[in-house]
């Protein structure tokens, strides 16, 4: 193995460890900090997790991605374009930091407590002049190590900053003072981390390419925002600040499953489907396998947090976020479809067609956007909401796993008739999970669920179990080949 090799093996293990305990510091801070505040409280962390998401995209327009991906040029050149880089990231987060006091304070008019937050979040702007150039030369030198750290120490001191404001009465002003303590934290831990200082530049001939390059991934940046935020935007526009809340953080917290042991995979099977493209009997085999492996364990994970919902929301969060028990019971349908159809969403990246998957989000994304709009408009009930961006997202992903299968030119017909059982218990286990939350079935209905589950599980453990296990641990791993031998003996 090479020193590049090398050098992205430690920065891939550093991220995906760092991310690990990251994740798991925000989630015990989540638990305590719910605890305290209330669900209009996160309908206000909401409202301005939007305006930082907006503003972010503006301020993520390829500026340091234009320099981290010149490979092959002098240092004196390498200087300059960083010099560069460096102007233009102060000229455009003075501009943002403008646009964020300009939009808190007309905000302010109509609401005093979402105004103060915006003015103290527009701090955040200020320590990326520093941190962002200083980010970019590490990752072209793939030192990982001190982003990783950079990230922790944020997470560590932005949940302690959180519980400190909440203990002291700050309510939802505690979200805004602790993204700008961490976010400093980072920022500033980035800038001293780095040993290459950037020096302010400013050549025209240098200047130009990096902003075309900028135009260019902001355009994609803003398709993102609209897919990723469009439902939030509706949801702050209609709903009140204690619904709002409810509604986001059971759609924040159901997730953790995935977030935490689903998610994290996707680099390692982007990356094997990427290796592997033009072997279709190697995509089918880690497609099959993966999905057989994933459903096989995540879906009865998904069915029990269903039924132990009403229980352990009171318990881990507290009785205040009892209301929030039917938003999460339909999110945590989400997650249980989202681990039947894994891992047919990076299939189009990896044979290089991500534009065919921007297409069919971006579709879907308009028509969600006007039935969300219908349904707040009219004053439907907030579940009526959750329960079409449940359908809407569900319909998404079951057109792009039928487009990825026609493409690795895996038969459709042949899917369903390997998994038709599998797939009937799945839908009559969605439609029953459904119905509960708003008819009073007999015990023998509530019964019947978990016994499809049983068969559910055994229908999929037929599908060569094993060897999925074999392809999921990755073709280079050392207890996959000990595996093999012993299927083999």
């Amino acid at each position: 193995m090479g020193a590049p090799e090398r050098s992205a093996r430690k920065a891939a293990q550093y991220l995906f460890f760092g991310g690990i305990a990251s994740k798991t510091v925000t989630f015990f801070g989540a638990i305590a900090t719910a605890r305290i505040l209330s669900p209009e409280d996160y309908g206000y962390n909401l409202s301005i997790t939007i305006v930082a998401g907006f503003l972010g995209i503006l301020s993520f327009n390829g500026f340091e991605t234009y320099f981290v991906q010149k490979r092959d040029i002098q240092p004196s050149e390498e200087k300059k374009i960083l010099g560069n880089v460096f102007f233009l990231r102060i000229i455009q987060n003075l501009i943002l930091f403008g646009l964020h006091l300009i939009l808190a304070t007309y905000l302010h008019r109509g609401d005093p407590v979402l105004g103060n937050m915006l003015y103290i979040t527009s701090l955040v702007h200020l320590f990326g002049i520093i941190g962002k150039p200083s980010e970019a030369v590490l990752a072209k030198e793939f030192n990982f190590k001190p982003v990783v750290k950079s990230n922790l120490l944020r997470d560590i001191l932005g949940v302690a900053t959180r519980l400190s404001c909440a203990l002291a009465g700050l309510g939802a002003y505690s979200f805004a003072i602790a993204l700008v303590v961490g976010n400093m934290i980072r920022q500033v831990f980035l800038f001293v981390s780095n040993k290459t200082k950037a020096r302010i530049q400013a050549e025209m001939k240098i200047v130009k390419p990096i902003f075309s390059f900028g135009g260019a991934v902001i355009l994609g940046s803003l398709g993102n925002f609209v897919k990723t935020y469009s439902d939030k935007v509706i949801l702050a526009s209609f709903y009140p600040k204690a619904q709002v809340g409810l509604f986001d953080f059971a759609r924040v917290q159901s997730d953790v499953v995935n977030t935490y042991l689903l998610y994290p995979q996707n680099g390692l099977v982007l990356s094997y489907l990427s290796k592997h493209k033009s072997s279709k009997e190697k995509i089918d085999n880690l497609f099959d396998s993966i999905g057989v492996v994933v459903s096989f364990v995540f879906f009865p994970i998904f069915m029990a947090f269903y039924f132990c919902m009403d229980f352990l929301v009171p318990f881990v969060f507290g009785e205040e976020w009892t209301q929030a028990i039917p938003f999460f019971k339909v999110f945590i349908i989400y997650g249980a479809h989202v681990s039947i159809v894994y891992p047919s969403q990076g299939i189009l990246t990896s044979l290089g067609k991500p534009q065919i998957k921007t297409k069919i989000t971006i579709g879907f994304t308009l028509i969600s956007i006007l039935a969300l709009c219908f349904i707040a408009y009219y004053g439907y009930d907030l579940i009526y909401f959750a329960i079409t961006y449940l359908v809407m997202s569900i319909v998404s992903d079951q057109v792009l796993l039928f487009v990825s299968l026609k493409r690795i030119g895996y038969s459709i017909k042949t899917f369903f008739k390997t998994r038709f059982s599998a797939w009937l218990l799945y839908a009559m286990i969605l439609v029953l999970m459904l119905a509960l939350q708003y008819v009073k079935l007999e015990m023998s209905a509530v019964l019947f669920i978990p016994i499809l589950t049983f068969l559910y599980i055994r229908v999929m453990a037929k599908e060569r179990f094993l060897n999925a296990i074999v392809v999921f641990l990755g073709a280079n791993s050392k207890a996959a080949s000990f595996i093999r031998k012993v299927l083999s003996a």
